[in-house]
């Protein structure tokens, strides 16, 4: 199992460094579904996320290709929906005792509306409107 859960995170390492995107979409469904406990799966995800981005971002950072602005505007909304949403965990388990089950399926559906936009995106995304960020030139974003 050591060896397949290396070669795991090899091919997950891989697609996060090739896209950004890969560790909580892909790693924490396939840990759920090789049997570890939904909460082991997301903190471990977690840790593993925040080690593996930190390459990126020093790789990013180096090429000048972060937005600090739209940075500050995701953290201004994300930090306070993370505080709430382990307050709620911790609530939903001293009451309901279903924590485990309420972060499977969670990610279930998150993994569904994502899916489905990414979809949307790609057969559709041609008549919708592009944002303010996304017109720029790459040498305007680089700041």
């Amino acid at each position: 199992m050591s060896i397949g859960i290396i070669a795991m995170g090899v091919l997950v390492g891989f697609l996060v460094g090739l896209t950004g995107v890969g560790g909580a979409s892909l790693l924490t469904p396939i840990l759920v579904l090789i049997g570890i406990n939904p909460s082991i799966a997301v903190g471990t995800d977690l840790l593993y996320n925040s080690v593996t981005k930190l390459f990126g971002t020093v790789q990013h950072y180096r090429q000048r290709t972060i937005d600090f602005k739209l940075v500050g505007y995701l953290a201004a909304g994300s930090i306070p929906g993370v505080v709430l949403a382990v307050v709620m965990l911790r609530l939903f388990e001293a009451y309901y005792h279903n924590q485990e089950t309420l972060m499977k399926h969670a990610l279930g559906y998150v993994l569904i509306l994502v899916s489905i936009a990414t979809l949307v995106k790609v057969f559709y995304g041609h008549k919708m409107k592009e944002n303010r960020w996304q017109r720029l030139p790459i040498e305007r974003k680089k700041g």
